[in-house]
Formats: structure tokens, sequence, C-alpha cells
């Protein structure tokens, strides 16, 4: 004889569900403040939840931004050092060029837009096709996620290296009037290993590819963060992080040296 307070016996009762996972760290834009005070906190982050469209919106609008607000400084300015490369004679010759530079000078709010989009896309991409390298890079050595989350690190340190960056140069750039001849490096010293006071030299170049603050900056992030994200001991995660940035600037002198 069955209570009418109590089940039948073969009555089930249905499990609980699951306890939740409390995804902690910073999440969203909040990422982008984290990374600069507390890189260690949000990498821990990123390896419990990816989410590469922070980083990837916030490069390409700062580099965007950056771009369009220099725009009448930067672009004339690469014009004309063109003119002293390999084809200066032929660039000297065509009117149009010339007739360009002068235009570069004075750019109107649909041409800085145009600025704006070409160079934030451009960035994204170039970052993006560098994050490829240092996953693989990553896995060399031992890495353990996918290229999902190496991007989410790549970015968000290359927002720092870059993005961030650029916009801390406009204001050193709209004082100077100079792009190339600001920011944050030992370049002007380039003059101890013989490249004097010319901010065209390899020398000058060097040092502001290599010393410059922000890009240490970001080559310490990407060790951190390949060391959580990809659990790398500290020195694999060096290695996996500092290959690749000293390749890629080295590239960058050599198209320098080549092209200008």
């Amino acid at each position: 004889m069955q209570s009418d307070h109590f089940p039948p016996e073969d009555a089930t009762t249905p499990a609980p569900p699951p306890p939740t996972v409390e995804e902690g760290g910073p999440q969203g834009f909040a990422r982008l403040l984290s990374i600069i005070v507390s890189p260690q906190a949000t990498f821990e982050a990123v390896a419990r939840r990816t989410q590469p469209w922070v980083g990837v919106l916030a490069v390409l609008l700062s580099v965007g931004l950056g771009s369009a607000l220099i725009a009448h400084i930067s672009g004339p300015e690469q014009m004309e050092a063109a003119l002293k490369g390999p084809f200066a004679e032929k660039l000297r010759e065509n009117e149009d060029y010339l007739k360009r530079i002068e235009e570069a000078k004075t750019p109107t709010i649909g041409k800085r837009l145009v600025t704006a989009v070409e160079a934030g896309a451009g960035g994204t991409v170039t970052f993006a096709i560098g994050a490829i390298f240092y996953w693989l890079a990553c896995m060399a050595v031992g890495g353990r996620k996918g290229l999902k989350p190496t991007l989410d690190v790549v970015f968000l340190a290359t927002w720092v290296g870059g993005g961030l960056a650029l916009l801390a140069t406009v204001p050193l750039v709209l004082a100077k009037g100079s792009a190339m001849t600001v920011g944050y490096s030992l370049a002007p010293l380039s003059g101890l290993l013989g490249g004097g006071a010319d901010s065209s030299s390899i020398a000058y170049k060097a040092l502001q590819a290599f010393t410059n603050f922000f890009s240490i900056w970001e080559l310490i992030l990407l060790a951190i963060g390949f060391q959580v994200v990809h659990r790398l001991s500290t020195q694999r995660a060096w290695i996996a992080a500092a290959v690749p940035w000293v390749l890629g600037n080295g590239f960058g002198l050599l198209m320098y040296a080549i092209f200008m």
C-alpha cells in the first residue's frame, strides 16, 4: 500500500542541472584595459574563453583613427621619401605623382575616411597573417591550443604594440610635422651605429624597429600570452614570441632597404 504523500517507487526524479562554470576574468572590451594593467589575468580569461573579435575590432578602429588623424603628414612624407629611392628618377618625371603629393597635404574628410578604412583593414590583415606564424611557432615548441586562441593573444598584444602605439604617437607627429622621425625608441642614437642624423639610414630604421617601447611591450605580452594559453614554459614561450617578432621586423627592414 502506497501513501499519498510519497511518489511510487518506480518514479524517477529528474537530475539536477550541472553547475554552471563562471567565466572569470575580463570579458569583452574590458580586456583592452586589463591587457595593460593585468595581462596575466587577461590571458587566463582568454584560455577559458576566446574572444578574438575584441582585439580585431580594437586594431581596426585604433589604426584607422590614428592613420586618418595624421594622413596630411604621413601620406606626403612617404611619397616624398620614395623620390629618394631606386625609382626616384621615374617618379620625378611623373607629373601626376608630384601633383598627388601636393593634394595629399590637404586631404578632404572623404579621403581621410578612405585612409582610415585602408589602414585599419590593412593592419588587421597584416596582424592576422602574423598570428598564423606565431601559431606555427607555438606548435613547433609544444603549444597545446589552436589558431583561434593564438589569434586572440596576438591581436590583444598587437593592439598595444600597433594601435595604441599609433594613437600615442599622433600628438608627437602633429607637433613635429613628421611621422618618420618620431616615436618612442632609441632611433635618435643611430649616430652611434654610424647612421648619423639621417632618419632614412638603415641604422636609424633598425633602432626604430627593435627598440620601440610599444613594440617591446608587445613582445613581452606575446610571451606571457603564449605561456598562459598554450601552457608553455617561460623559455619556450619566449622562443615562440621572439622568433617571429625578430623575423617580422627584419623583413620590414629588408623591404625598406630594397624599395626606399
